[in-house]
């Protein structure tokens, strides 16, 4: 089942929702191939939408409700979306869009034509006409922007979708007693294709919330009896710096899982001495959904994010990360037991004067001094090269100076930092990714 704001909704009450939805877009002309926008926060009808376009062959994409209108007519033009589902909150930032597809309107008061109030409690247990989907059919294209910032259309089969889903929710167990929390907004990958799917396929009871307070989402946890719980290395940090009044019992989380960024060390040694919990770290992307998790505990080890999923074949080309054909852009090793570990990007790798320089491998040293609370590494180009940048949120009073002693301790000469900038916080995306491009350029 599906639980939004104390509401439940079993499988068989979502489906009555997606087959009335199904019926009422092929009534307006939707077909096969079009391009169908999500304009929706975590709701039941977001997920309604989804299933909904994919039992008429049309192609997903969810769109993060913060877009604003020159970022959504960029989108529009580019994939000619047809129509939107969206609400009437929504609605009057959607009806600027210069493409002007149809309106789906799933929740709210209207009579006008392609405006669909969705009452999940009074669907249609009749089927829509089913068209024809293979399992190498596109049926989702999501939005990526990566840690460059830069917009990437990356299209999923219903075939991979169903992988993923069976792969994950095998290798963690996932069955039907599990209580699963969703945080993240599910336009993101992560929260669709592994959560909110893996969730479903397995029978577990999936919440859904729209963001969340620190203290209330320790609350949500233990009121719901949380069984799984995933999130991101920047929520978990933020957790570790959370201290609810009184003791919070968490003794029905059986797992922890950390995805969209690499988890610090530090911070699964502070969650698991604040709360006795360990956090597994799941590796993917948009590209290929889940890859591999650092799951089960008991042949955990530090730095890595486990053995990949069944059927998810890795290897190391050039000391980059390839899943089956595709590039990742991801630098890693394979360890002799199969583990696999995240080095860093390939484009953030810094050529100094020649040398290269893991911008991870620097990151570490300055973490572990004991005013920063934050640190990222980038290159920056001057005219014999590149330079290293390190751009740090301070906890307590340092200096540039400070840290660059304390490099010149830890590191390599040729590895030590050129330039400090101190900053308040990093610009993140909506998963609390930290966008790198935006700190080379400032």
């Amino acid at each position: 089942m599906v639980i939004f704001k104390k509401n439940a909704y079993s499988y068989k009450d979502l489906l009555k929702g997606i087959n009335s939805l199904a019926s009422e877009l092929l009534s307006l002309g939707i077909k096969r191939g079009d391009y169908v926008a999500i304009l929706l926060p975590n709701c039941p009808e977001f997920i309604i939408s989804f299933f909904a376009n994919w039992q008429i062959g049309a192609v997903s994409v969810p769109l993060d409700t913060r877009l604003n209108i020159e970022e959504l007519n960029r989108i529009f033009r580019k994939l000619r979306i047809t129509a939107v589902i969206t609400n009437s909150h929504l609605l009057q930032a959607a009806q600027n869009i210069h493409a002007k597809p149809r309106f789906i309107i799933v929740k709210g008061k209207t009579s006008k034509r392609g405006e669909f109030p969705l009452k999940i409690d009074k669907m249609s247990t009749k089927a829509a006409h089913f068209m024809e989907t293979l399992p190498e059919n596109r049926i989702l294209c999501q939005l990526s922007s990566g840690s460059t910032g830069s917009l990437k259309f990356i299209h999923r089969t219903g075939k991979s979708l169903l992988e993923e889903a069976r792969s994950f929710s095998f290798r963690i167990s996932l069955n039907h007693k599990d209580r699963v929390l969703c945080i993240l907004p599910l336009s993101h990958s992560y929260a669709l294709g592994t959560i909110a799917l893996s969730s479903i396929f397995s029978g577990a009871a999936l919440f859904l919330e729209q963001g969340f307070l620190p203290v209330e989402l320790l609350e949500l946890t233990r009121k719901n009896k949380i069984t799984v719980f995933p999130a991101t290395p920047f929520i978990y940090e933020i957790l570790t710096r959370t201290y609810p009044d009184g003791k919070v019992d968490l003794n029905t989380l059986r797992l922890c899982i950390s995805s969209g960024a690499p988890l610090r060390e530090n911070t699964f040694v502070k969650f698991k001495k604040l709360y006795n919990k360990k956090i597994c770290q799941l590796y993917g992307s948009t590209e290929t959904g889940a890859v591999s998790i650092n799951y089960p505990f008991n042949e955990r080890k530090i730095g890595s994010v486990g053995r990949p999923l069944a059927k998810n074949k890795i290897k190391i080309v050039q000391d980059e990360i390839l899943w089956g054909t595709v590039r990742t852009g991801d630098l890693g090793k394979i360890d002799e037991r199969g583990y696999l570990y995240i080095l860093g990007r390939k484009d953030d790798v810094i050529n100094v004067a020649g040398s290269k320089v893991y911008p991870q491998e620097v990151e570490k040293v300055i973490l572990a001094h004991s005013k920063v609370k934050e640190a990222v590494v980038v290159g920056v180009d001057y005219a014999y090269g590149q330079l290293i940048k390190a751009v740090v949120v301070p906890e307590g009073k340092v200096t540039s100076e400070e840290i660059i002693r304390y490099c010149r301790e830890k590191l390599t000469i040729y590895k030590v930092p050129r330039i400090i900038e101190l900053r308040k916080e990093l610009p993140r995306t909506v998963t609390g990714k930290i966008v790198r491009n935006r700190l080379r350029s400032s």
